[in-house]
């Protein structure tokens, strides 16, 4: 037998130094790399926009549009903020086909043909698209967008220009814009005119072909034999079965994508924002808005005095005109969580969590997508964080001052403080869900149990017992307590 020992990495409490130091970071970018702390040293600031795709490639990657390296890409803005960022660059001629084909087969069918019809509009658009999604620098993917709104009406607004054909129309220098040639855009535009129609009209002779069912597809459940039995997915289950439910290898790759990312030059102006204008909807205009949400859940559900739990505006007073002059109104859903207070399960699960906070209820409470954004806007702001990153009495404080038919107006710096504070809430938070999936899992392993092979529940308990001990899934002390315990608590009311 090869025994290994693998210490799990905890990115989010480590210096730069160690990151970029670590085997699992080798290879990899962000804001702990070498390469990026070198180039704020360059250009002389402390304030850096690293997105999730610049940190999910090689230092050494190149751009295949303009073929500059990552220290040529990045560039000073006038705020003062390293911007490091890649775009996926993707043929808009993909959306418009897969709204004519989707609009055209997708209509008056039953919901299990529908699934079918969607299957073969997916294929069918790797048939229309001109290009691949390409990861190419932010300049590149600016650089498209800019030689469409050059040329205006010349050209059509579903149209994308290839990575290739960028790199015709760009005069590229380091650490700035692209300069672009518009007289060799519309060249290049005018030579693809015709293709791009052509793909149009087949994007609708294909629309007929599905609508007909001339491309339906059988496909069961089984798709193949188990993959299992690759040595990464073997050598993963050791380790968390000897990890047991608390030390779990979970979120490796998430930690240390959420430690390279960067937001902190994006909002690091104190200023605070301004509110937009807004109007009163009318009584015509809130009816009418109701009335599409007649299916929506939540706000079906919500019924006609709901207001939202934070902010305390009702559904008429949530009621904004969205960027494009729409009016919008969203009733979401956060936790809520409340302490334990039973002696035992204090106990029990202080033996794994040894932190001052420890919940034994969560409920689903609704909110107002302006409150919702807070949340949004944290995770933006503090990439580590996780979806329940601050108890709804700070969501409250923040949106203390709500206006009717206004997104809240709040200090993002102010946002980052309540996320810092509350980061043993947090924690206590995150242990709840790995103790309900603890609780669970054992339950399963009994119902599975008793339904493979017709044992009792009694006679199912005393096989498992023992190999959950030695799964390390129960501790070796007052194991059939233990056991008891984690099944009453998954028929709990979380």
């Amino acid at each position: 037998m090869t025994e290994i020992t693998i210490s799990i990495p905890d990115f989010g409490s480590m210096t730069d130094d160690e990151v970029s130091s670590h085997p699992l970071a080798w290879g990899r970018d962000g804001k702990w790399s070498r390469q990026t702390r070198w180039l704020l040293s360059h250009f002389g600031t402390h304030r850096l926009e690293l997105n999730e795709a610049w940190a999910m490639t090689s230092p050494v990657w190149q751009c295949p549009c303009c073929q500059r390296y990552k220290p040529e890409i990045a560039k000073l803005t006038d705020q003062g903020v390293l911007h490091c960022q890649l775009d996926h660059h993707h043929d808009h001629l993909g959306d418009l086909a897969g709204e004519i084909l989707r609009a055209a087969t997708c209509h008056d069918i039953p919901d299990e043909l529908v699934r079918v019809r969607k299957r073969a509009c997916n294929a069918a658009l790797l048939l229309i698209e001109r290009f691949a999604e390409t990861l190419i620098c932010n300049d590149c993917n600016a650089a498209d967008a800019a030689m469409k709104a050059a040329l205006g009406h010349r050209v059509d607004r579903h149209f994308s220009f290839s990575p290739l054909e960028i790199a015709n129309f760009i005069l590229p220098k380091p650490n700035s814009s692209h300069e672009p040639d518009n007289a060799r855009g519309l060249e290049i535009w005018t030579h693809a005119q015709a293709q791009f129609s052509e793909r149009l009209k087949f994007a609708e002779q294909l629309a007929k072909r599905i609508t007909a069912g001339l491309h339906d597809r059988e496909r069961l459940n089984y798709t193949g034999l188990d993959s299992g039995y690759d040595d990464a997915k073997l050598l993963f289950k050791l380790a968390a079965d000897q990890g047991g439910p608390r030390n779990h290898p979970r979120g490796i790759g998430d930690a240390l994508l959420a430690r390279s990312r960067s937001t902190a030059g994006r909002f690091s102006n104190p200023k605070k924002l301004s509110a937009a204008p807004f109007r009163i909807p009318t009584a015509e205009e809130f009816q009418l808005l109701d009335q599409t949400k007649a299916n929506s859940s939540p706000w079906r559900n919500s019924g006609a005095n709901w207001s939202c739990a934070a902010c305390s505006r009702s559904k008429f007073e949530i009621t904004r005109l969205s960027k494009k002059g729409k009016w919008m109104a969203l009733i979401m859903e956060l936790n809520d969580f409340e302490e334990e207070t039973n002696p035992i399960s204090l106990q029990r699960r202080s033996f794994h969590y040894d932190l001052p906070l420890i919940f034994g209820q969560c409920k689903r409470i609704t909110v107002c997508q302006d409150c919702r954004q807070i949340v949004t806007d944290a995770k933006t702001l503090v990439p580590s964080v996780i979806e329940d990153c601050m108890p709804i009495d700070a969501i409250r404080k923040l949106a203390q001052d709500p206006k009717p038919h206004q997104g809240h107006v709040i200090d993002r710096p102010e946002i980052i403080r309540v996320v810092e504070a509350n980061t043993q809430w947090a924690k206590a938070a995150e242990d709840f869900w790995i103790h309900r999936d603890h609780a669970n899992d054992i339950a399963f392993h009994q119902l599975r149990l008793v339904r493979n092979t017709g044992l009792s529940d009694s006679a199912a308990r005393r096989q498992l017992i023992p190999e959950l001990v030695a799964a390390k899934k129960l501790p070796g002390f007052e194991s059939d307590e233990w056991f008891d315990w984690l099944i009453a608590e998954s028929k709990r009311s979380f």
